[in-house]
């Protein structure tokens, strides 16, 4: 079924109907059947990835074509946006964003209406996670800055006497 080239993307080992490596598909797979299974395989190979396998098989991984398979690929990536691994989490809120894209490109059902609204609070979810983040962030860098200042100004004035 596999073809005995490599991956016409990255050149990783060829097996299956997916790249282990970067996630493309081998073959054209134009039934949603074959679509769903390349997707279990997908999901599968990004459960035995570690971090940096995950990241890189989330931000290059092949995207399906029918609503039923991008609704499960955007069911699918929504807990990995709320990963603790920031890269992880970007990547995959990057994947649900293009999810998202496609599945409004497809014929509007109620299904694919109710995915549309749930893949959208889990990216705005995200995105408010990361201002908060950010905030944080500069608000201790800000008190550290504060705390130096004031150490200097109290050492240069304690010895300039």
């Amino acid at each position: 079924m596999s073809p005995a080239v490599g991956c016409p993307n990255c050149g990783g080992p060829a097996e299956g109907v997916l790249c282990r490596f970067c996630g493309s598909l081998l073959e054209e797979a134009q039934a949603p059947e074959a679509q769903l299974q390349a997707l279990d395989e997908y999901h599968a190979a990004i459960g035995r990835a570690d971090a940096e396998g995950q990241k890189r098989l989330l931000t290059s991984g092949f995207i399906p074509d029918s609503p039923q398979g991008l609704i499960e690929a955007g069911v699918m990536c929504i807990p990995l946006c709320k990963d603790g691994n920031t890269g992880v989490a970007g990547a995959a809120t990057h994947r649900l964003e293009a999810i998202v894209l496609k599945l409004e490109l497809a014929r509007e059902t109620g299904e694919t209406r109710k995915a549309l609204d749930r893949f959208r609070r889990a990216i705005q979810e995200r995105k408010d996670q990361d201002r908060s983040d950010t905030r944080i962030g500069c608000t201790v860098f800000i008190v550290l800055a504060a705390v130096i200042v004031a150490l200097a100004a109290y050492i240069i004035h304690r010895f300039a006497q």
